[in-house]
């Protein structure tokens, strides 16, 4: 009896031998398997053929540059790699990890291949996330404005287009339409059929970011101007006067109007023209009241809203306006100092 007992101890002991050896191999594949994930990003490229960058951190998370909705976090179940993202879904790749090629897939099924990015600098040893950002009230009237400030076309990868246009009562149409709202740092657009899009401001004329609901990225181009108030222009002055004395409307702008104007006025450069004598230059407005002139550093100034006007002030005293509402396409007018008309043209939308 004495004998059995002996050997059932020696039995277990031996098992549990064996499993901590088992332990420590499969410790030491998932530290070599973190060590190979953490080192570089990694490009993953979707069955459909669009690719993103993807970084893993070695506290568990990972996250996707420009797409704030593909921050995570990730961890090994037995051959996956799971990444688990604040929507609840997941994407998986399959263990062990191949830096020429490692299959996965993404949770609508679609089959994924993530390759080491070997030219991309190591990623540092004690990297996190960018910090999660939440739009303030400011930046989503800013965004808003913009929003509704004309039709939007997204594109989609591979070149398949639509168009959006929004009303400031949540909805938005064209093509299938829905509602949008803003959550944390995105825009959702919430489509009757369920299934959501993403924009994510700063909204700019040109190429605004933004998701599909399967993940492939898309840009958001704004088209035109939509109309924001009926406002008669301001009449040119007569030669010789000063612009700033002429009359306002008698019909004023809304907050919103010049919210809207404001967002259009810092989305992009904008050139300022005049026919007579061919003059033409370009000028770069920023939230903070400055303007910049890339080919005259002498020419950088302030700007500021006063009543149907944008003030350029300039350092040697002279000031120019543009007249309020401006337009994202086909030219907004304004005055030099001198009171000779001009035009003022978004760049980024064509101009």
């Amino acid at each position: 009896m004495k004998n059995i007992r002996v050997s059932f101890r020696l039995l277990t002991l031996i098992a549990a031998a064996a499993a901590l050896a088992h332990l420590a191999h499969a410790q030491a594949d998932n530290a070599g398997t973190e060590d190979q994930l953490t080192s570089k990003p990694w490009k993953i490229t979707m069955e459909k053929g669009w690719t993103i960058e993807r970084t893993f951190n070695r506290d568990g998370t990972c996250y996707t540059p420009g797409r704030p909705d593909e921050t995570g976090h990730w961890k090994i179940t037995g051959n996956n790699l799971i990444q688990t993202y604040p929507d609840g879904r997941k994407d998986i790749l399959v263990l062990p990890l191949n830096a020429a090629g490692t299959v996965g897939v993404a949770k609508d099924g679609e089959a994924m291949k993530a390759v080491l990015d070997a030219s991309a600098p190591n990623t540092p040893f004690n990297a996190t996330p960018p910090p999660e950002t939440t739009l303030s009230d400011t930046d989503k009237a800013a965004a808003t404005a913009m929003l509704l400030a004309g039709p939007w076309k997204v594109t989609g990868v591979g070149g398949w287009t639509a168009d959006r246009i929004f009303a400031r009562d949540g909805t938005f149409r064209g093509g299938a339409p829905g509602h949008w709202k803003f959550s944390k740092n995105a825009i959702l657009l919430v489509f009757e059929d369920g299934h959501v899009d993403l924009m994510f401001p700063p909204l700019t004329a040109k190429a605004t970011p933004g998701a599909a609901e399967n993940g492939e990225p898309v840009t958001y181009d704004l088209q035109a101007a939509a109309p924001v108030a009926t406002v008669a222009p301001t009449p040119a002055p007569a030669s010789g006067a000063n612009p700033f004395l002429v009359a306002a409307p008698a019909a004023q702008l809304t907050d919103e109007d010049r919210q809207a104007s404001i967002a259009l006025l810092v989305s992009a450069p904008w050139r300022n023209s005049r026919d007579a004598g061919g003059f033409s230059t370009i000028r770069i407005f920023s939230r903070n009241g400055k303007f910049t002139t890339p080919s005259n550093a002498g020419e950088t100034g302030h700007w500021k809203v006063t009543g149907n006007l944008i003030v350029l002030l300039f350092p040697d005293g002279h000031k120019d306006s543009i007249t309020l509402p401006i337009k994202a396409t086909g030219g907004t007018p304004g005055t030099n100092d001198k009171g000779e008309p001009t035009t003022w043209t978004l760049v980024g939308a064509g101009g």
